[in-house]
């Protein structure tokens, strides 16, 4: 993923031009896929540039650590991006659903303390398109 060129088109972007990353993972067998999307949306409105990153490792057995893998993973690349274009908002979509019925809510308050704490806004279920749905997109395709 070229972040500087993610950069610069936020930076000629208008100031309503929104940025979201997003992760997903996808298991099967012995392998894990991650796929990290950074989704520059021009004006909320005028379509959007995407940027895909795919990475495999050993499968994870813990559905709370693949979920924070997730998390770390879309933290990272906003980090990148966020030294570029420092008086920009980005917001982090996470494929986590807040309602305590949901498995993937084992990972909600630990997910919300690290984007927090790390100057982003978390955005969860059903809100958080760039991981369920774009990233989720992706890791199928990788499969």
């Amino acid at each position: 993923m070229n972040v500087s060129e993610i950069a610069e088109i936020v930076k000629i972007s208008s100031p309503s031009t929104a940025v979201y990353v997003g992760c997903d993972s996808k298991q099967r067998g012995e392998t894990c896929i991650f796929a990290t999307v950074v989704i520059i949306h021009h004006d909320r409105s005028r379509g959007a540039n995407v940027f895909v990153q795919i990475e495999k490792t050993k499968k994870i057995p813990s559905l709370k650590q693949r979920i924070m893998m997730e998390t770390f993973k879309a933290v990272e690349i906003a980090l990148q991006i966020a030294s570029f274009i420092p008086d920009r908002e980005i917001e982090i979509h996470l494929d986590i659903n807040p309602s305590p019925k949901h498995p993937s809510n084992v990972a909600l308050k630990d997910a919300l303390s690290y984007v927090s704490s790390q100057g982003f806004k978390p955005v969860f279920k059903p809100y958080s398109f760039a991981a369920y749905s774009v990233a989720d997109y992706v890791c199928k395709k990788a499969h």
